[in-house]
């Protein structure tokens, strides 16, 4: 096993930018490069958002699958996106959660509760009509997303083809390493930071 570590020290609040936008090459080499990659990302820097989105953009496949841990969570996700997408016409976004599947044949980017990914890769074992699977908030440890990193390690013996991203504020990206057998990518990207002023009253 061997764990590619990318890291940059950037003054965050000089930035214009999401945070994740100045790590979008070293997103897509370790994609090209590596099966698993793992994008450890504290809160604020746009993952949940800007992956998918710097994804699609690359075309590097036909098919994007996110699962998120709430419900809420993933249908605001998916909306938000789509509004960004909408603005070049490019309506490809939706998202399928429980008695609500907001999504048709030529939905490209998916966003799902980690229920409904169980259930699809429980029906069609070796999924083959995506080519990238993204597990954001991992470091939430449900069920459901335990039960899908085991289901996954078995689907990526049969499927070189696939790929998947854990997406995560924190996490030991060793032990999902170790599990998977495999060497992964691994981006440490830093949230974004503001300046403070302290004021005192008299």
């Amino acid at each position: 096993m061997r764990l590619l570590g990318i890291s940059k020290n950037l003054k965050m609040h000089s930035l214009e930018k999401i945070p994740i936008e100045y790590f979008k090459e070293n997103i897509l080499n370790s994609i090209e490069k590596f099966q698993i990659t793992i994008i450890q990302a504290e809160t604020g820097s746009g993952k949940t958002i800007y992956v998918p989105k710097i994804i699609y953009s690359a075309k590097l496949f036909k098919k994007i699958i996110i699962s998120q841990t709430k419900r809420v969570a993933t249908i605001s996700a998916a909306n938000f996106l789509g509004s960004l997408l909408n603005k070049n016409n490019d309506n490809c976004t939706g998202y399928s959660v429980r008695f609500e599947d907001k999504t048709n044949k030529n939905t490209k980017i998916k966003f799902v509760t980690d229920g409904i990914l169980f259930q699809l890769l429980a029906d069609t074992f070796f999924f083959d009509k995506y080519t990238c699977i993204i597990l954001d908030e991992f470091h939430e440890r449900t069920v459901n997303t335990d039960l899908l990193a085991c289901i996954l390690k078995h689907v990526l013996i049969f499927r070189k083809d696939l790929k998947l991203i854990f997406m995560s504020a924190s996490g030991d990206s060793h032990k999902i390493a170790e599990f998977f057998q495999k060497s992964v990518g691994k981006i440490d990207i830093p949230g974004s930071l503001f300046k403070i002023k302290t004021f005192y009253t008299k």
